[in-house]
């Protein structure tokens, strides 16, 4: 519980620095927490699925402002669920 309660904390401090004149689908957020749950419930690591989106879609200039490492990580995560997405189809 105490997860999850901060997996929500992180989603409304994304939400919060949307423009609110920005259209952003629900679904595609509800995809990545989603994931963010099941991985983290069966291999007790965080995979970032929410941040990645949220820098790629969102906040695409200020990715370069995260180091190389993280970079790589929100890639990586944002890159899985692409993957299953394209399986689910």
């Amino acid at each position: 519980i105490e997860w999850t309660n901060e997996l929500r904390k992180e989603i409304d401090s994304y939400w919060n620095k949307i423009d609110e004149n920005k259209e952003f689908d629900l679904a595609d957020w509800m995809h990545r927490i989603t994931n963010e749950i099941i991985f983290k419930t069966t291999t007790g690591v965080k995979n970032n699925a929410v941040a990645a989106y949220y820098y790629t879609v969102f906040a695409s200039e200020n990715i370069k402002s995260l180091n190389e490492n993280d970079q790589e990580k929100l890639k990586s995560s944002e890159d899985f669920v692409q993957s299953i997405h394209t399986y689910m189809d």
